[in-house]
């Protein structure tokens, strides 16, 4: 992603989506990773969305691993941009995978990548 379509907050107005499956503890992982490169968890989202749809559209084969029922997750509100917004919702069409595994995969992932260890 390029950092002008991660930090184009006022060309690209905020959406909000609910998604499950994150913990508290991988919430504060994504908090504190915004936080040391002084941006909001917005900017990271965005990034990370735009980065897994760039794989899924380049044809990579990506194992998205089903969420654990009974697990201590709730649901929670997300602040992205329309545009992340929108490529998530294609993602899930196109895959046929709800958007809230998709959101925590691509967040994972794209965390992982700058070597930031994600819990559960």
């Amino acid at each position: 992603m390029t950092e002008s379509a991660g930090r184009s907050n006022a060309s690209n107005p905020a959406a909000e989506t609910s998604v499950s499956g994150l913990s508290d503890e991988f919430c504060e992982a994504v908090r504190a990773y915004a936080k040391s490169r002084n941006e909001t968890m917005r900017v990271i989202y965005d990034e990370a969305i735009v980065a897994m749809e760039e794989r899924v559209s380049g044809g990579e084969t990506i194992v998205f691993p089903a969420v654990a029922i009974g697990r201590p997750y709730k649901a929670r509100h997300i602040r992205m941009s329309k545009t992340a917004k929108s490529a998530l919702d294609g993602m899930g069409k196109h895959l046929n995978i709800h958007r809230s595994v998709i959101f925590h995969k691509a967040v994972r992932d794209y965390l992982e990548s700058n070597g930031v260890d994600t819990p559960p």
